[in-house]
């Protein structure tokens, strides 16, 4: 006799993942949704607009390493300060289907589930919220994540949330939830859209919240950590994701999403609370390795210090990476605290090898010598230097290509990563370039930097694609033969959305392989 299903799944082995979790009626779901099928969405990820890779899985899931969303995390802990019964579902952590998810929300008959969408898996994760509101008509869907401030209406209009945070969700969803409890129409509460009857309101918008201290810590007890394990130190090491300031000041935000997510001005969290939450996920969770989420780890030289020398003082042996400007890298000392409190690696944002280009788009401002210094100090201070760069900023052409190649062979850096250029909805670059005529798609699916969606005035999509091949083998770590092989991949069509070397996991059973 065959034994019943869900989906593709014994129906036992469902009902245990699902009861592994528990399944004690809460009144808040607060839910990182599982990525849609042959795609694996990294929601934390281009200024928490997500970023996607193929995935050789057709049913929703996860199948590479899961990475919590931060804002979504804290969210959850500000509602459990106010008292809220809640659960934390991480639904790419346990690599849950639908079908499990849509068990665990019967199960859990939640009166607000509190989500996030993803720029390039906006389609299908309107598709699951819709299938959610009309499973769980009661359920209130709040919808949230810096996707919600430029595609607020297409959510609302197709049906997949009641209402969309356009604001911070860390301060705007207590609002919301509070207002709703009390029988509110919340139009009184900023950074929201939302329909009252037929018609569409747009509250006014909400400011950044300026003391990041007055926020709780991640609620950790809530979230599965033994899932998240990280690619930046090797496979089945434990990672955590550290914030210690918000915002991005800098000119290039003409095409850049940080200052559209975080906001111009630099917000802090104190040193202290920062060193408070990596001894409590060292201490209680065993995580000895960590990635600082700031924009500009480095941008109050006085206060990256600091965290460091309380990491030392405290004892903490620690790994981690983090980001900053190479602008803002011009003091060896301060590097080599840093590599004294565990930093391995500093990721910076090259974008072109092209002298004028450098200067007049990609770091306005920023005298192209900085490359050389900043990789040379780093890496006599003994920290790994990786650089981002871009293929197919505005202006770009072939002599830029060649002059990125001829910068890159002089350099000393560990590792480069060449993305394609994308026009994040929001930004000025997209809507120039939409005006111009240079989008060569609208399928936000391959809004993930692994191929042109965007030409320039003199590059074909070929040509940018060409170009790639051309920063790939330039570098001294790639071979001809294993970029050609790795590239012609994604010219035959085998790949739409990007390319993952993670091995596929087990889903569908709550849990990882």
């Amino acid at each position: 006799m065959t034994s019943p299903t869900i989906g593709s799944f014994p129906l036992r082995e469902v009902v245990a993942a699902v009861a592994r979790s528990g399944n004690e009626a809460v009144e808040v779901l607060v839910l990182q949704p599982p990525s849609p099928p042959f795609m694996d969405v990294d929601r934390e990820f281009t200024a928490g607009f997500g970023c996607a890779q193929a995935a050789n899985r057709s049913t929703w899931g996860h199948s590479g390493l899961p990475f919590f969303n931060h804002s979504l995390a804290v969210t959850a802990g500000v509602l459990e300060q106010e008292g809220y019964k809640l659960r934390f579902a991480d639904a790419q952590a346990e690599c849950w289907t639908e079908d499990v998810l849509i068990r665990l929300i019967s199960d859990l008959r939640p009166r607000y589930l509190v989500t996030l969408v993803s720029l390039p898996s906006l389609a299908g994760d309107i598709a699951l919220l819709r299938m959610i509101r009309e499973r769980f008509p009661r359920t209130v869907v709040v919808a949230s994540g810096p996707t919600c401030k430029t595609h607020a209406a297409e959510l609302l209009s197709s049906d997949a949330a009641d209402y969309v945070v356009t604001g911070e969700a860390e301060t705007t969803v207590p609002e919301l939830l509070d207002a709703l409890k009390d029988g509110q129409v919340p139009a009184a509460v900023n950074g929201l859209v939302f329909r009252n009857g037929t018609r569409m309101v747009a509250t006014k918008q909400r400011g950044l919240p300026r003391d990041l201290d007055s926020l709780p810590t991640v609620p950790y007890h809530l979230l599965p950590m033994a899932r998240y394990r990280g690619k930046y130190f090797g496979r089945g090491l434990p990672v955590a994701p550290i914030i210690g300031s918000k915002g991005c000041p800098y000119e290039c935000g003409y095409y850049c999403a940080y200052p559209l997510a975080y906001g111009r001005r630099v917000r802090f969290r104190s040193p202290e609370r920062i060193v408070d939450e990596i001894e409590l996920l060292n201490r209680d969770y065993g995580v000895e390795h960590f990635i600082f989420r700031d924009q500009n780890f480095t941008y109050s030289q006085p206060h990256a210090e600091r965290v460091c020398r309380l990491i030392i003082e405290r004892g903490l042996k620690i790994h981690w990476v983090c980001e900053t400007r190479m602008v803002l890298v011009r003091d060896g000392a301060l590097l080599e605290v840093m590599k004294s409190a565990g930093c391995e690696q500093i990721n910076y944002g090259l974008e072109t090898g092209d002298p004028d280009v450098f200067e007049g788009l990609a770091k306005p401002g920023t005298e192209f010598s900085v490359i050389t210094e900043a990789i040379s100090l780093t890496k006599s201070a003994g920290i790994r230097a990786h650089a981002h760069a871009i293929v197919g900023l505005p202006g770009e052409t072939w002599s830029t290509v060649y002059n990125t190649a001829r910068l890159l062979r002089g350099q000393d850096l560990d590792s480069v990563n060449f993305s394609f250029m994308v026009p994040i909805p929001g930004t000025r670059f997209h809507d120039d370039a939409l005006a111009k005529g240079l989008i060569l798609t609208n399928d936000l699916a391959k809004y993930s930097h692994a191929e042109p969606v965007v030409r320039t005035e003199t590059m074909s999509r070929f040509e940018l694609k060409l170009a790639q091949l051309l920063l790939d083998t330039a570098f001294g770590g790639f071979s001809l033969r294993r970029s050609l092989s790795r590239k012609m991949g994604r010219w035959l069509g085998a790949v739409t959305v990007g390319v993952t070397d993670n091995r596929e996991r087990k889903c569908g059973l709550g849990g990882a392989e």
